[in-house]
């Protein structure tokens, strides 16, 4: 925030406004204001500027409302989800333009969609968070236009614009960091992919840990009919029958391999989003539930997290203690992960094995000290106690033993 001040001293005024209205508006309200922005803008370059200030200013005011309020992980999430759904359409159709002007509009009824996953698919979002992004067309064809390109290359070079209107850095930074490393084939795959491309990617080529990432992806901008239909195939894909004999083990061995890889050793025991009982603990249970079960309940096919719980636990698939423990350990370590990026001004995934050096962090957490009890030694154990349950639930659940 106070970097922010510096470089445009006149954003001071929105200190005085009402955080509220940050944290509280809507995705079109927010494109709204930002199409404004940016149709004041004669180039590119200051397009970009105006996206990324735009970006800055409304996350600005989502922090100071997390500071000063202390809303909850949850609305927090919430708002900078929203926020990001909003820069990403504005973004790309700030690219189709772009694109278009050169080699015109693509042919036929079709379009690009985007497609989210992560923390932006389950609305999840937290400072600083990547965009995990899948682009999808819907008919091959050929654009229409000065310089006609088949449409494989033209939402390809739709997909590296859109990337570059979010990513690029310039005086004012950048917007985000997008990935899309989760499309078919990885790196080694094209940008975009048709629907008939990924239909048969679905059925012959996916990865079991590619089906539970898809868990968490739904539309969020682009063109709706080719986003809806890509959505049917997925959940095709992923609910259409019963799920495979080994789904546990395979869930659990792809969690314990993270963990190795990850936070190795003693570094598990500390890090809250990779390590024994942290983050991931909770949405590859959550993942697994879905998967197990979401061919006959379609109530857990929401890619959110704690609705998951919420159902499976109606439904007598998950122990109603059990699925109060997963929640509140589930807030808590949100709330870690988010008030260690105020703390740092970093991306931070771990404590300190000393209460000392987490006393900061434990006071924005809310701790304060007590007779022979420090703050930072409240939050270290407040942490080893909800992870711990954690891990126990997460084992019992899928039927496992700890892996090391």
């Amino acid at each position: 925030v106070s970097n922010l001040l510096v470089r445009h001293p006149d954003a001071v005024e929105l200190l005085f406004r009402d955080p509220a209205r940050a944290a509280a508006a809507e995705v079109s309200d927010l494109l709204r204001d930002l199409r404004e922005q940016l149709a004041a803008c004669s180039t590119s370059a200051r397009r970009f500027d105006a996206l990324r200030r735009f970006h800055h200013f409304e996350e600005m005011q989502i922090g100071l409302r997390d500071l000063l309020h202390d809303p909850g992980p949850l609305e927090v999430s919430a708002a900078l989800t929203r926020l990001a759904e909003a820069c990403v359409a504005a973004a790309l159709e700030l690219a189709a333009r772009d694109v278009a002007a050169r080699h015109g509009p693509p042919g036929r009824d079709t379009g690009l969609a985007v497609m989210a996953a992560g923390k932006l698919g389950s609305g999840e979002m937290t400072y600083g968070s990547d965009l995990d992004l899948l682009l999808v067309y819907g008919e091959e064809g050929e654009s229409r236009g000065p310089e006609p390109l088949s449409h494989p290359r033209y939402f390809a070079r739709l997909g590296e614009r859109l990337c570059a209107v979010l990513s690029t850095l310039t005086s004012e930074g950048r917007a985000y960091r997008v990935d899309l490393r989760l499309r078919p084939q990885g790196e080694a795959g094209p940008l975009a992919v048709s629907l008939e491309a990924y239909r048969r990617y679905l059925e012959r080529d996916v990865q079991p840990w590619e089906r539970q990432a898809l868990t968490r992806s739904r539309w969020i901008a682009g063109h709706e009919p080719t986003g809806r239909a890509w959505q049917a195939l997925v959940e095709r894909a992923l609910y259409g029958g019963p799920p495979p004999p080994d789904l546990a083990r395979g869930v659990a061995e792809m969690r314990f391999r993270v963990e190795r890889e990850k936070a190795p050793g003693r570094a598990s025991e500390l890090s809250f989003k990779t390590g024994a009982g942290g983050l991931v603990d909770v949405e590859f249970l959550v993942q697994y539930l879905k998967l197990a079960h979401g061919h006959a309940a379609p109530a857990l096919r929401t890619p959110r997290t704690l609705p998951v719980l919420e159902t499976a636990a109606g439904l007598g698939l998950l122990a109603e203690a059990d699925a109060s423990a997963l929640r509140r350990a589930y807030l808590f370590l949100r709330r870690l992960e988010g008030r260690a990026r105020i703390v740092e001004d970093r991306p931070v995934t771990s404590l300190s094995s000393d209460p000392r050096a987490n006393r900061a962090l434990a006071l924005r957490m809310g701790y304060a000290d007590r007779p022979g009890e420090t703050a930072g030694e409240r939050l270290l154990a407040d942490y080893r106690r909800h992870c711990r349950l954690t891990r126990e639930i997460f084992l019992r659940v899928l039927g496992v033993e700890e892996n090391h």
